[in-house]
């Protein structure tokens, strides 16, 4: 293209040319009128100030760049959000095994990350480490999720929906170790085309249900705990890729008292776990002896949500 410059206008060689980028900033002073482009009408209130910044601003002398890991980044700790390969043992290998990219299968050769085959562990110690806890699923993306049931092959273990701790045991029949198995190869085919890991061999499937967020919730002791929400409905992982027993980088949330949490005369909304339809507004107020009135005593054995309204 260097040849046809010649015959570039000064408007059109302007254009080609490297420029300042452009940060706008808000000013509480009005620049007056604005004159906008073809088309679009002038902006009579203009409060963006314009600062030019030449790339070489932003020149870093090659001897301050770090390169690989920085010096004070703690490899032990998990950071959610951010994948880590950390924790499972695993190798790695390249072949053609069409890993969808982009919704369509690869035709080249892929790296595919194999968890290495480890003695399955004792059933009965695993629902006793897992069984109704939170684990870390989906290695290597680590989603945290509670372990409400796990199967395998011939039977499975779940607990109820009630604090009995007691699994429940159920064995299956010639169907579910059908279904059994189906999940199995599903799974390994799922982990393997869309992020080509191969899980290998699977003797138990864990069922859990995800995190979906957290909220605090307030109970009749008066204080505020932030608690984690999950799922409604459970899903299937292979037990070797779930992760236990780490330590995540988390914010210290502050556990709050209710007169701390919410000022006298503040309307709260209390939602039942039961029911949507349950819920009451609620008038907080320090000198009634249950904290939360309103036009019938709540019940003692809900615990309420509160919601500032």
């Amino acid at each position: 293209m260097k040849p046809c410059n010649t015959v570039l206008n000064l408007e059109e060689k302007s254009r080609n040319a490297h420029g300042p980028m452009f940060i706008y900033k808000y000013s509480s002073e009005n620049f007056g009128e604005y004159k906008a482009p073809k088309y679009f009408p002038p902006i009579g209130v203009n409060h963006a100030k314009v600062q030019e910044v030449w790339r070489e601003e932003w020149d870093i002398h090659p001897a301050k760049i770090i390169k690989g890991l920085l010096p004070d980044l703690k490899l032990d700790i998990y950071y959610p959000g951010f994948p880590h390969l950390k924790y499972i043992k695993h190798t790695f290998e390249k072949k053609e095994a069409g890993v969808k990219v982009f919704q369509q299968d690869s035709r080249g050769i892929n790296f595919i990350l194999k968890i290495e085959k480890s003695e399955p562990p004792n059933l009965f110690d695993l629902l006793k480490n897992i069984l109704g806890k939170s684990v870390f699923v989906n290695w290597p993306h680590l989603l945290e999720a509670k372990v409400v049931a796990i199967s395998s092959e011939n039977d499975k273990y779940y607990l109820k929906e009630s604090n009995d701790p007691t699994p429940i045991h159920e064995q299956f029949d010639m169907k579910q170790v059908k279904l059994w198995h189906s999940t199995v190869e599903d799974l390994k085919s799922k982990t393997l085309k869309r992020w080509g890991i191969d899980i290998g061999e699977t003797d138990y499937v864990i069922h859990a249900k995800l995190m979906t967020g957290r909220n605090y919730v307030a109970y009749h002791d008066g204080k505020v705990i932030l608690e984690k929400k999950w799922a409604e409905v459970e899903q299937p992982f292979p037990h070797q890729s779930i992760v236990k027993n780490i330590t995540i980088y988390d914010k210290e949330y502050k556990e709050y008292t209710i007169h701390e949490y919410f000022k006298p005369g503040t309307k709260v909304i209390g939602f039942t776990k039961k029911s949507m339809d349950n819920s009451k507004q609620w008038l907080y107020s320090e000198q009634c002896p249950n904290p939360l009135q309103g036009s019938s005593p709540p019940d003692p054995n809900v615990t309420y949500q509160l919601f500032d309204r």
